[in-house]
């Protein structure tokens, strides 16, 4: 484990001694064959009978597989928004996202108070335009 992440593990450790709940952190840790993991820990202050902190527990998880889910996810989540708006035949942006996009540019004349003007053209024979 590289020294700069298991200083800042430790410090994360011992401060939370001072505190009574402990959150779940991420940071990631290299394993034993050098590659990086995703790592969850939480941990919690032991007491004594009086409440003063005799030591400290903690447990970590690997929550890599966890991790390239959700990349996944943002990414595929990206793709469909994109292809929301987007044609897939003209590669031009739809009507869901001209009257979006209008909306808020209408809100913002409305708040600044500026003029707006909208230049509307017909294009004909679209189609046969490659």
């Amino acid at each position: 484990m590289p020294r700069i992440e298991k200083k800042a593990i430790i410090d994360r450790f011992r401060k939370g001694i001072r505190v009574d709940a402990s959150l779940p952190y991420e940071t990631e840790l290299i394993n034993k064959e050098g590659k990086r993991v995703a790592v969850e820990f939480l941990t919690s202050n032991l007491c004594d009978s009086t409440g003063d902190v005799t030591g400290r527990f903690g447990v970590g998880r690997d929550i890599t597989k966890r991790k390239e889910s959700e990349a996944l996810l943002q990414e595929r989540e990206s793709r469909y928004r994109e292809l929301s708006i987007i044609d897939d035949l003209t590669q031009l942006y739809n009507s869901r996202y001209f009257y979006h996009q209008l909306k808020m540019e209408i809100d913002r004349v409305d708040r600044y108070g500026q003029p707006l003007t909208l230049l509307l053209l017909d294009l004909d024979d679209f189609q046969t335009v490659q």
